[in-house]
């Protein structure tokens, strides 16, 4: 029964990511290793994959809409006021503005 408990005991110590580096190799490791961060490494492990299956489900079962469009129709034979129409700013490509389609 020890046998079987140092071996599981061992088989953690080897997923530790987070072993602190030595200089000399201690027992043919590069890293200082132990069962609490094993542990750490396996929990981190395991909540980093089901993190990533919970967000990932509703996009596979196409519950999440990735894309939104929205199109709006003026009369541009009037004036068109941006301001009031909900416009917070607005850019422009080095052209002057007809005045029909806008003024500010």
């Amino acid at each position: 029964m020890k046998h079987s408990v140092n071996s599981f005991l061992n088989f953690i110590k080897t997923k530790d990511r987070y072993g602190a580096p030595i200089a000399l190799t201690f027992e043919g490791e590069d890293a200082f290793k132990t069962v609490r961060g094993g542990i750490i490494t396996i929990a981190v492990s395991i909540y980093m994959l089901f993190y990533i299956i919970t967000e990932f489900i509703p996009v596979f079962d196409k519950k999440i809409d990735t894309f939104q469009s929205q199109t709006r129709y003026y009369n541009t034979s009037n004036s068109f006021d941006p301001l009031q129409n909900g416009f917070d700013f607005s850019f422009g490509f080095k052209e002057t503005l007809d005045p029909q389609i806008a003024s500010f």
